[in-house]
């Protein structure tokens, strides 16, 4: 167990699953129960949960029971109490910094949602078979239920399309592309120093809401638009899964 908010730099494992939270016990509890009615196939699992602090500077003292009562069954555990508030911001790019030889696969979840039993399965088979597709920055657990503009904005995907790319990430869920999550962790570090620019993407709903953030002075809880912003740039897509009525 750690409270020094160090990011992860421990030996690799086949999979390394990163929960980001911060005062929700009961919503985390949840997550950690789903991650060990998972199948593992016997592979090497860490679970790290990163527990972020108010502006304040305050804890929430049973996200912090929860996670230190949390036993693993398939793997090592650590709980990572962030020593100042980092924000969703922090809590999403400052917890995985791989090594581009790395063959570690993350997953990153945010405490509100749960994991299918297979969804590590998925991850496995969806790494190996689209890492080497330098197009691919990752893989999001979420299917099409992505809300990708007014409305409903539900995607309408062939069912014999079991797989599909979209430009947009979907945080429930998101496992990086290694050498992707390099480039665009390295990117967003030297441009939001910028205090000028904008990450506006033309035709894009996620700018749209991005600016009715600004607006309130609410970006900082919406991090994914600078990554939706660098795939723009780099014509990169993420991996989605369509398997109808079944869910991983």
């Amino acid at each position: 167990m750690s409270s020094t908010g160090r990011e992860s730099g421990d030996n690799d494992f086949d999979l390394r699953v990163v929960v980001i939270t911060f005062n929700r016990a009961n919503s985390l509890k949840r997550l950690l129960d789903s991650l060990n009615k998972a199948e593992y196939a016997g592979d090497e699992v860490k679970v790290e949960i990163w527990i972020d602090r108010s502006q304040t500077g305050v804890i929430h003292e049973p996200t912090v029971d929860v996670a230190k009562n949390f036993q693993f069954f398939h793997g090592s555990s650590e709980v990572i109490i962030r020593p100042v508030h980092a924000g969703l911001y922090g809590q999403w790019l400052t917890t995985w910094h791989p090594m581009l030889t790395t063959t570690e696969i993350a997953v990153i979840l945010e405490d509100d949602i749960t994991v299918s039993p297979y969804f590590y399965k998925y991850l496995k088979t969806a790494h190996k078979k689209y890492d080497s597709f330098p197009d691919i920055n990752g893989y999001s657990l979420q299917g099409v239920s992505i809300k990708h503009g007014t409305g409903t904005g539900k995607l309408d995907i062939p069912k014999h399309n079991i797989a599909f790319r979209y430009p947009v990430l979907g945080t429930w869920g998101f496992s990086p592309s290694v050498a992707n999550w390099i480039k665009f962790t390295t990117w967003i570090a030297n441009t939001r120093t910028n205090s000028t620019f904008n990450p506006y993407i033309p035709g894009n709903i996620v700018t749209e809401w991005y600016k009715g953030h600004q607006q309130q002075r609410k970006t900082d809880n919406m991090w994914s638009i600078w990554h939706a912003y660098f795939a723009w740039k780099s014509k990169e897509y993420t991996l989605y899964c369509n398997f109808g009525k079944f869910k991983i």
